[in-house]
């Protein structure tokens, strides 16, 4: 229908390109390819507006192709129609964003038609509501009796009794796919009516007879060629020649293609092909009943075309259908990393998990690989046991070889690393050990994803001890290596912590900003639905409350619990909990906050998260003390120290927490010495590493006790430095939480400590930037630039470097005929597309 409907598109004049969909094609890079490919034949030139981009490849988001791609089409003339067949077969949130993003920024000029059989896995009710999408569901697609006889004589010449019509169409239902087998089988027919007479309702078990009375009816070649290549997901002439071990491939493929043999394209270049799905499961059967032999063979040597092809995802498929786990790990040792750098830790660790134990358990590259992709679902105890697995497969490789061999010493040094990552996540305390300069040495400097990783785990180690603005230069670095091709997911985890650097230095405007751009970012490369950007979701959401924006803190915590839910994400889960119970209690509904952070407690328990276990045991002492619950209080605290006592015993941030709950549950027992020795304690600490956050708890803290001891004049003395650093920090909420708490004499709190802050603009919309051909990354560094920041901090904001900030400059100078940054603002505001 889709085919039928383009070509008369076309006919008329409409430029067409058609995008044939598969499993391969949720690589963003791939995906971009095949849609630069489609839109190649609209109009000469259209390519050359994106060549920039696509070489950079896999350093720039897909937004960076997507939007000067649609630019070009609208700056084309002509009306044009782009087909997406068979969308179902994209499952990555990067490949979704791809699509999503065109459909949200379709020119005036350009139309689309996707196929697919499962609804669309993103939102398209704005489009509906606009009247600019239309639906065709199973109920529309149903061939009507009259359309059944006219695909059968105009499409196969067959020409049937009214009665004979009327049967073929009750029992196919009008189902197109089974029309097609049965009119393949029907032309070679000598009595038509007795074949209809023998279908049986719609089944699996019609379409098996159906398939095979097609296989049956074709000549002993072609068919004996369909049977051995439906092992394989596509099929290619070359292809097909090297894993059938046969010469004439090309020539068969399109034969069948010309034969109406439910053989498909795939992609534009006429190369590829794959067999409709009812066809391709009814071979697989057969193959697998009928050669069970052959199929290792099949396997290894398509494996071997692919991997010389440097197709290598579909190489371990193969390999691994073959049972070839020796080339499974060669393969890995290249590609996984990679898969790694770039968040994709679902498919990596699918690979991985159809080895043997005993494979992953003696290959050191592998093992740490999976404990890798452990860590983020919060498997923590699978991952610390590849860990050890690990490092005893090295001990037992370094005997008899020297101490500084080069392999395991690097192997070594990814070990360290991955153990940092899963005591950061597990503990929030970094395995010291990973900070040495002789770690950095021993990773080769083509290594920018290993290299970030040991920057941005310092990092982690400087946070973990609260000194926060030493974690800006390796973090900036960490960035720098993602820039390098260090991928996602070192990008992602660096700028999450830069933005929360920034919130605790008392930068909670700045540390807002980055994380705006950050969703905005994920949100345009698909990443919304990873795990990381729920992480993401929960840091800002941190922010935002402390800003007392409580709606939108809200709106990010229910969606970072949405993500986590989805992708397992343990450890974010439980903070996203906390932090719902947190906005709960600031509410006053109690009862949700203590089932949240039941909840969360439970999830670091199972998990054995301590940083979340931690995080709901202070919550819950917030409550006990709200509820004058002294000694449940008392007890819950003896719980946090003792679980803080060994591995976190070294980590200022850790302690500041505790000494604040400690100097809280003093006030409320009245011992005010006590609770001003417990804060003062904090605000030497905190106004040391600059915390902002903690010398305004431990201000508001010591203005309490002040007050409880009656010296009005240092009680306000503290509340108004407490409100002044709050106000240019924008910790609106450390006052208000702890004044909840604890009863105050009238007056001594300033009015101005309760307001909230004012929110900044966030970024642009993904089609802001299309009118006037700057990209809506280009737009946010205008408004990073018009907010006063230097390129430098933009950089940082933005996860670019430097040069690059300059570089993106130069351009939009260009595009907008200024030759400075004051003239650039100007225009731009005059457009509207910067706040005046």
């Amino acid at each position: 229908m889709a085919v039928q409907f383009a070509a008369r598109l076309e006919a008329s004049g409409v430029k067409l390109g058609w995008v044939s969909l598969d499993a391969h094609d949720n690589d963003p890079s791939r995906l971009l390819h095949l849609l630069v490919a489609a839109a190649a034949k609209f109009a000469p030139g259209i390519t050359e507006a994106v060549s920039g981009p696509m070489a950079a490849g896999a350093l720039l988001p897909p937004v960076a192709v997507l939007t000067p791609l649609l630019n070009a089409i609208g700056a084309a003339t002509g009306d044009m129609l782009l087909v997406l067949d068979d969308l179902h077969e994209l499952v990555a949130p990067a490949a979704f964003g791809c699509i999503d993003f065109i459909l949200s920024n379709l020119p005036d000029n350009l139309a689309c038609v996707i196929t697919s059989r499962s609804d669309l896995p993103f939102p398209v009710s704005r489009l509906q509501a606009e009247g600019m999408v239309g639906r065709l569901g199973p109920e529309d697609l149903q061939f009507s009796i009259e359309e059944t006889r006219e695909f059968l004589t105009q499409r196969h010449a067959l020409s049937l009794s009214a009665a004979d019509l009327a049967a073929l169409h009750r029992r196919t239902e009008g189902w197109a796919a089974a029309l097609q087998l049965a009119a393949l089988s029907l032309s070679r027919q000598v009595d038509p009516s007795a074949f209809i007479a023998t279908l049986s309702a719609p089944s699996a078990g019609m379409v098996d007879y159906l398939c095979e009375n097609v296989l049956n009816a074709l000549p002993v070649r072609p068919a004996d060629f369909l049977l051995r290549a439906s092992a394989f997901a596509r099929m290619g002439g070359k292809f097909c020649d090297a894993a059938l071990e046969i010469d004439d491939s090309g020539a068969i493929l399109q034969s069948l293609e010309h034969a109406n043999m439910l053989i498909q394209p795939v992609g534009d270049d006429g190369q590829w092909y794959r067999l409709h799905g009812l066809l391709a499961d009814f071979l697989e059967a057969r193959l697998r009943r009928e050669r069970p032999a052959e199929l290792p063979m099949l396997f290894a040597r398509a494996a071997a075309w692919c991997e010389t092809h440097e197709l290598l995802d579909e190489a371990v498929d193969y390999y691994l259908a073959a049972l070839d786990f020796a080339a499974v790990e060669r393969i890995l040792a290249r590609v996984g990393w990679r898969h790694l750098a770039h968040g994709e830790f679902h498919r990596l660790r699918q690979w991985l998990e159809k080895l043997p134990d005993a494979i992953l358990r003696t290959r050191p590259t592998l093992c740490m690989l999976h404990a890798w992709c452990l860590i983020y679902p919060a498997e923590f105890a699978k991952a610390e046991l590849r860990i050890l697995e690990t490092e005893q497969e090295l001990k037992r490789r370094q005997v008899g070889k020297p101490i500084d061999d080069a392999t395991i010493a690097l192997q070594r040094a990814e070990l360290q690393v991955v153990r940092a990552m899963l005591h950061q996540l597990r503990d929030d305390a970094p395995d010291i050990d990973s900070y040495s300069l002789r770690l950095r040495e021993a990773i080769p400097e083509d290594n920018p994803f290993m290299l970030g990783m040991i920057e941005l785990t310092t990092a982690f180690y400087f946070r973990a001890r609260g000194e926060y603005e030493k974690t800006l230069r390796p973090l900036e670095l960490a960035i720098e290596y993602a820039e390098a091709g260090g991928g996602m997911l070192l990008n992602t985890l660096a700028r999450i912590s830069i933005g929360v650097a920034w919130f605790q230095l008392g930068h909670s405007i700045k540390a807002t900003e980055i994380f705006q751009v950050l969703l905005h970012d994920m949100h345009l490369g698909g990443w919304e639905g990873h795990v990381l950007a729920g992480m993401a979701q929960v840091r800002f959401a941190q922010v935002l409350y402390e800003r007392n924006e409580l709606a939108e803190a809200a709106a990010h915590v229910a969606q970072a619990i949405r993500v986590s839910e989805a992708q397992s994400g343990g450890a974010v889960h439980g903070m996203a909990l906390v932090e719902r119970a947190r906005i709960a209690l600031a509410r006053g509904d109690r009862d949700a906050a203590a089932s949240d952070v039941r909840a969360a407690k439970q999830i670091g328990r199972s998990h054995g998260v301590r940083r979340v276990q931690a995080a709901a045991i202070a919550m819950q002492v917030t409550m006990a003390l709200r509820d004058h619950s002294l000694g449940r209080a008392e007890a819950l605290l003896e719980d946090l120290a003792a679980l803080q006592s060994a591995p976190l015993r070294h980590l200022s941030e850790a302690i500041n927490r505790l000494q604040l709950l400690r100097a809280s549950l003093a006030l409320a027992r009245h011992q005010y010495s006590q609770c001003l020795r417990f804060a003062g304690e904090v605000l030497q600490n905190s106004r040391e590493t600059g915390c902002a956050g903690r010398v305004v708890e431990a201000l508001v803290l010591q203005a309490c006790a002040w007050a409880g001891l009656k010296a009005e004049l240092k009680a306000r003395q503290k509340f108004e430095a407490a409100a002044d650093r709050a106000a240019a920090a924008g910790f609106a909420r450390s006052i208000l939480d702890i004044t909840l708490t604890h009863a105050l004499p009238t007056g001594v709190m300033p009015k101005r400590a309760d307001e909230p802050v004012a929110p900044r603009p966030a970024p642009s919309t993904p089609d802001a930037g299309l009118d006037i051909q700057l990209s809506d990354r280009e737009i946010q560094l205008m408004r990073l630039l018009a907010a006063g920041h230097r390129n430098r901090e933009i950089g940082a904001m933005m996860a670019i470097t430097e040069q690059t900030v300059k570089w993106h400059l130069k351009n939009i100078y260009a595009k907008i005929d200024v030759n400075t940054r004051t003239k650039a603002i100007a225009r731009l505001r005059a457009t509207g597309l910067i706040a005046g």
